[in-house]
Order: structure tokens, then sequence, then C-alpha cells
């Protein structure tokens, strides 16, 4: 029985060939690369991610679908496309019947035809983010926009520090960043909307890296007797490793350790005297935690501007060689 994400203006399904009723007409896709593109066009459809996971779910290479989140389920949507594993395909309607002639009308005075319906005035949006210190763009900062009709997309900014979104309802958008493995060297501050008031030369905020940038929220979190690594990760949606590496720089459970210690100002220890564990008494018992950042609002047809940094606080290794 042949897997097919049968695609029309509304939404994707996942039906089995033969057996399902309908005229289709089945899309070839060349590399993942091709098929994400396509896929791309519903992955602000909750529906339509329903049904590509329970196709996930379906197939036979184990992979434990609970653990994706949206953009790797069309990741691994797209593989499987490629590899044959799953088709897409399109839903066409069916041919219409045929129409007779109509009898010439008695009168010359014929009833004029119904108006057209009105079409909706489609617009744009552009977002534009820049260095609040010195007001030139920030290149590969990777947006999630959610349009006015719900529809909700990456798009990356240019050159220009700029996305743009053609083609979409009038109304307003809102924009967020989403935060997965986040990495301190690829996290910018936001400051601020608008341009800057005085910009000045950039200053130099730790290494240059290359790479997609996100925009979040950093707290400099003061630990308490009774919390743990783990616990505070998960309040922020990461793993203890990845919250490990955001402020050290390393995952290896030794070296936390030593960064806890001279650091964070650990000198408490666990019951088997391995790992050292927070305490009200720490100093200066501070642990940096990313948070989501988000802005609503955006009216299209404008051109809103985002201005962000660096985090001013880095710890020593990130300046390292």
């Amino acid at each position: 029985m042949r897997r097919v994400l049968l695609a029309n203006d509304q939404t994707l399904r996942l039906v089995r060939v033969p057996g399902e009723a309908g005229v289709f007409s089945f899309l070839e896709h060349s590399s993942p690369a091709d098929a994400r593109r396509y896929l791309e066009e519903y992955a602000g459809d909750a529906m339509a991610l329903w049904q590509m996971r329970m196709a996930l779910a379906e197939d036979s290479l184990g992979l434990d679908v609970s653990r994706l989140d949206d953009p790797e389920v069309l990741d691994e949507v797209a593989l499987r496309v490629s590899l044959g594993h799953l088709t897409i395909a399109e839903e066409l309607e069916e041919p219409l019947p045929e129409i007779t002639e109509p009898e010439a009308a008695s009168s010359s005075a014929a009833a004029p035809p119904p108006p057209l319906p009105r079409s909706k005035k489609l617009t744009w949006i552009e977002v534009k983010v820049v260095w609040d210190s010195s007001g030139k763009p920030v290149a590969n900062v990777r947006l999630v926009i959610r349009t006015p009709e719900g529809e909700e997309k990456f798009h990356d900014t240019n050159a220009e520090g700029k996305a743009r979104v053609e083609e979409i309802e009038q109304g307003t958008c809102d924009v967020r960043c989403e935060l997965k493995a986040v990495k301190r060297e690829t996290t910018l501050i936001f400051v601020g909307g608008g341009e800057p008031a005085k910009p000045q030369e950039e200053a130099t905020n730790g290494k240059k890296v290359s790479g997609t940038l996100v925009i979040a929220q950093l707290e400099n979190h003061k630990v308490k007797k009774g919390e743990s690594l783990d616990g505070l990760a998960k309040k922020v949606g990461m793993t203890w490793k990845d919250l490990a590496k955001f402020n050290w720089g390393t995952d290896q459970p030794e070296k936390i350790n030593e960064h806890l210690r001279y650091d964070v100002g650990c000198t408490k220890k666990t019951a088997d005297g391995k790992n050292l564990i927070f305490d009200d008494k720490d100093d200066p018992g501070l642990v940096e935690m990313p948070k989501p950042w988000s802005v609503s609002g955006l009216s299209t047809g404008q051109t809103h501007v985002l201005r962000v940094g660096q985090s001013a606080v880095s710890p020593p290794w990130y300046f390292s060689v």
C-alpha cells in the first residue's frame, strides 16, 4: 500500500493509494531540500504537521517523533520523501460537467451578470535587525514570522539585515526566535525597537562567529538550595548539557564542577562527594539562562527595526582561542 501525503489548497493529509478516492497528481522531489521547500508551505498548519508526525510514526526506522520539534519534523519527512518512503501528491478537482449553451433571451433587456467577488487586498511586512551600538545591519538572524492569516514560517535576515514577507493579508504580525540547542556565541540580546538614537562605532563583544543567529532574553539567575542544573535547564526548554555549554562551553562533568566552584561559587557537594550542588550562600551564585523572546502587533505595510546586542558579560572561555 503506497503512503501518500495528499496536498490541497487548505492542508495535507496522510492517505494510502490504492484505496483512496479522488484524482491525484504525484510530485517528484529529487532531494530533501526540494521536498522541504514544498512542505514549508504547511509549516504553520497544526493539522498538517500532525499528519506528518503520523507518517513518521508509521515509518519503520524507529524514530521517536515525540522528541522532534516542528522544523525537525519537516526535515525528517522531506528526507523520507527523497528516499521514496513517502510520496507527495496534489489533489485535483473533478472535471466540471459540460455546460449547455443557454437559449436565446426572449427579451433584449437581459439581466446584467452578477458582480465578481472582491478579492482581498494583499500587502507585505519587513523586519530589519541592526546592532544597537552602530545601527549596522545584522545578517543571518533566523526569525519566525506569524502572519495575520496565522501562518508561521522561518525567515533569515539578508546582508541588509532584512527579512521580508510578501502577499499577506492586512493586519498585524508576530515575530519570535526558536531556541533549539542555543549557543552563547550565536545568541543576540533584544534591546528595543526603532533606529538607534545615536549610532556609534560597533563595539567588539567577544569573538566574531558565523552561522545562524537567534534573539533571546538572558536572565542572570541566582541559584538556591535545592535547585539543580537539570532543573534550571528544563525551565527554559533545554538539557543540562546545553545549559552548561551555554554558560561554560563544556558538558563534561569534571569541567562543569570546576566552573561551578570558581565561576558560580559552589562549595557544597552531593552525598557521594562527586559533584557540587547549588546553595543559597553561593557567591556570586549566578547562572545565565536564555529565555524565549518575541514581539507582537507589528503592522503590515511597514518596515520594523529591531535593535540587538551581544551579551554584556561573557565567561572567560568565550574569549579563549
